[in-house]
């Protein structure tokens, strides 16, 4: 597997009333504006719930990598889906809880 050149994580949110910045050590990574002809309840938390699904990416691009690293111990299926699972929850929660 080829290496990325991603900016390392983590990455952060910072929330502004219209601009959900995503930033990491390095900076800025990207910004998410509030704006268009939805409600703008329901804009916010599309906003809010996409920047933290891309502050989520580093983690997301972990979890799968250690999955697919990762050899199926046949002797102790408990514990191999314990590990898949607490790998992809991390994940998954940080991508929908920030």
């Amino acid at each position: 597997m080829s290496e990325l050149n991603i900016t390392p994580g983590p990455w952060v949110i910072g929330d502004d009333d219209y601009l959900h910045e995503v930033s990491s050590s390095e900076g800025v990574v990207c910004q998410m504006y509030e704006y268009g002809e939805i409600k703008p309840a329901k804009r916010m938390r599309n906003a809010e719930a996409n920047a933290r699904l891309i502050a989520a990416a580093p983690e997301l691009l972990d979890a799968c990598q250690q999955l697919l690293s990762l050899t199926p111990d046949y002797t102790n299926p408990e514990a191999y889906c314990r590990l898949v699972r607490h790998l992809s929850k991390a994940a998954i929660e940080k991508a929908t809880k920030g």
